[in-house]
């Protein structure tokens, strides 16, 4: 795309080129200022040369006739549109009010960290903005939101800039048909067929919302069935990742029908903590399985939730640690052992030449594999000392959560509706190292299958694990009998 001006240049007499702000699908971006008063302004600028046809001009004035009349506290009024001919170039231009504030890109680019509450604020926002332009008459629809098209002042406000709605005739006069211009990131399927409709912008603020709490672009997230699979990344409340995976549906008749309905299911999920959940209703039950006597897990089941809590006693034997740290201080003793054996064994010129160079080469490696074995083993005997996991599942959601203390340092999100189903793995292995000292290791897996994922937990033995699986298969079968005879 051409570039069309230069810091310095003058534009219809009026304004003052001060710097690029970048580009727009079809345009040139740039911060200037008014001659007159010396305000800053950001002025869109595009050729439009290569249309033949006078009405789209004259389209392109109705259209940002209708931004010049926008009235919304986080839209930068847009104050002046006109187009300009050259010797060799028409250009079409508008003038905004410049934000102030850093694009949510540059913010997370900067290392800014919203966290759940800092992001329900700025979509409280944004959907009180697409709530305004929808209620207009004929309906606005912006066509890109993403990062770069939302400011963020020092205060924490939230403009939105950047409309596409005067360039949308010049879009389809310019572009080939079918060609998609804007941000493939955060558009939905509709968009990029060509039909992006009100709740389009639904999905492109959810897709924004996800790129602020992963730090990425969302579609650098896997996919299934066109869905983008986010919960594992992100450390969110259960009822905020439901709401933001409706705002991401792919069919359009899956998500929220207006702004409105998104911001008060979003409202009411704020209501919503674990707490305000457990109901008069929600009372304990007895386990429908009898605990084997040598486990330790403990669980608290309701009619309503399941919880499931253990340590890592359970992951694994404690003697690979042991020996993890024996092999530490084994290496560390490489280096002694070859200065040892060079002095003492009488041999040729060549060996003791060979000798030298272990002596040089051995050292380094040997360090190297010391401090590795020496931190694993370290690290596993205190998870198995301090680490936590627990498992809740209710009838909507499921969450994982592996713990250091009280800290949670990895957790996993899902939907019940998505387990297919549990099942236990069980494996033996013999390792022997001489007639006389054999290792039996007996692994007993279960695992939660969402989807093609599993989720892999490991029991103290068989009669545990196989408790556990008919424990939690019972209770996703209770909660989806109870949802589908209500």
């Amino acid at each position: 795309m051409e570039i069309l001006h230069q810091p310095n240049d003058i534009v219809a007499q009026r304004y003052q080129i001060l710097n690029s702000l970048g580009r727009s699908a079809t345009g040139n971006i740039y911060e200037a200022k008014e001659l007159t008063n010396h305000k800053r302004v950001v002025i869109q600028a595009f050729s439009i040369l290569t249309i033949q046809d006078s009405k789209v001009l004259e389209g392109l004035k109705q259209e940002s006739k209708i931004l010049v009349n926008l009235d919304h506290p986080a839209i930068p009024k847009y104050l002046d549109y006109f187009h300009e001919d050259t010797p060799s170039d028409r250009r079409f231009y508008l003038v905004q009010e410049l934000a102030a504030g850093d694009s949510l890109a540059a913010a997370i680019q900067k290392g800014w960290q919203p966290d759940e509450t800092e992001v329900k604020r700025i979509a409280f926002q944004i959907l009180g903005i697409i709530h305004y332009l929808n209620s207009l008459t004929p309906p606005v629809i912006h066509y890109n939101i993403n990062p770069d098209n939302l400011i963020r002042s020092d205060k924490g406000k939230v403009f939105l800039v950047n409309f596409g709605a005067a360039e949308k005739k010049y879009i389809n006069a310019i572009t080939p048909e079918g060609n998609f211009v804007g941000n493939v990131s955060y558009a939905p399927l509709e968009k990029l067929s060509g039909n992006p409709q009100q709740s389009s912008e639904l999905y492109s603020l959810g897709a924004t919302l996800l790129f602020l709490l992963i730090k990425r672009s969302p579609d650098e997230l896997p996919q299934r069935k066109l869905k983008i699979c986010f919960r594992h990344r992100v450390r969110i409340s259960p009822q905020f990742a439901d709401w933001l995976e409706k705002m991401l549906e792919p069919a359009i008749e899956d998500r929220f029908p207006s702004a409105t309905a998104a911001k008060e299911a979003l409202e009411h999920s704020d209501r919503t903590s674990p707490s305000t959940r457990r109901t008069s209703r929600e009372q304990p039950v007895n386990l429908t399985h009898a605990q084997p006597s040598n486990s330790d897990i403990f669980i608290n089941r309701t009619n309503e939730r399941i919880v499931v809590k253990f340590t890592y006693d359970h992951l694994g034997n404690l003697w690979f640690s042991i020996m993890s740290l024996i092999g530490s201080v084994i290496f560390v003793g490489i280096p002694g052992l070859l200065t040892i054996a060079t002095e003492a064994i009488d041999a040729g010129a060549e060996i003791k030449v060979l000798l030298n160079i272990l002596r040089i080469v051995l050292p380094p490696i040997a360090i190297i594999i010391a401090i590795f074995f020496l931190f694993y083993g370290l690290a596993t005997i205190v998870q198995k000392i301090w680490g936590r996991v627990e498992i809740e599942i209710d009838k909507n959601s499921f969450i994982f959560r592996e713990k250091l203390g009280s800290s949670i340092y990895r957790m996993d999100r899902g939907k019940t509706a998505d387990i297919e189903k549990l099942d236990i793995d069980i494996a033996f292995h013999q390792v022997t190292f001489d007639n006389d000292f054999q290792i039996e290791k007996l692994t007993v897996k279960w695992i939660i299958w969402e989807g093609v994922y599993k989720h892999v937990f490991l029991a103290a033995n068989r009669e545990e694990g196989e408790w556990l699986v008919a424990e939690l298969s019972d209770f996703i079968a209770q909660v989806r009998s109870s949802s589908s005879r209500s």
